[in-house]
C-alpha cells in the first residue's frame, strides 16, 4: 500500500520525466495518471502481460531473455507472452499500445500482485 503523499510524488515524478522526454500532457490527462506498484516492494519485478517503451530512463525487460530497452526504444510481443518488466534505477515511464488491452485482462504468475495499487 503507498500513501496519498507517496502516489502525489509518483505522479509529480512522472510529470516531470514525460515534460523532459519533450510529452506533452493536458492536466486532465495527468489527473488520470495510474501508479502501479503492484503491491511489490520498490525494485522488485513486475509481471503483466503487456511490453511498452519506456521514458526517461531504461527498463529492463524479460521475455526468452533479459532486454535492456532504452528511452523512446521499444519491443513488440506477440499476445500472450509471458513477460516481467522492472524500471531502471532513475524509474521509467512506460506506455502500452496494443490492438486491445483491458486491465481486468492482465494475468500475474505472482499471486501478491494487485493491478491497482492501494493508495492509503
Amino acid at each position: 500500500m503507498i500513501d496519498h503523499q507517496q502516489y502525489q510524488r509518483a505522479v509529480e515524478r512522472a510529470s516531470a520525466m514525460l515534460q523532459r522526454a519533450g510529452v506533452v500532457i493536458t492536466s486532465a490527462e495527468r489527473e488520470r495518471f495510474e501508479v502501479a506498484d503492484f503491491g511489490l516492494v520498490p525494485g522488485e519485478p513486475a509481471a503483466p502481460v503487456s511490453c511498452p517503451p519506456p521514458r526517461g530512463s531504461e527498463a529492463y525487460y524479460t521475455v526468452y531473455r533479459e532486454i535492456c530497452l532504452k528511452p523512446g526504444e521499444q519491443y513488440t510481443l506477440m499476445p500472450d507472452t509471458l513477460h516481467w518488466f522492472q524500471a531502471g534505477l532513475e524509474g521509467a515511464i512506460v506506455s502500452e499500445f496494443s490492438t486491445r488491452s483491458t486491465d481486468e485482462a492482465d494475468f500475474f504468475t505472482d499471486p501478491r500482485i494487485k493491478r491497482a495499487p492501494e493508495v492509503g
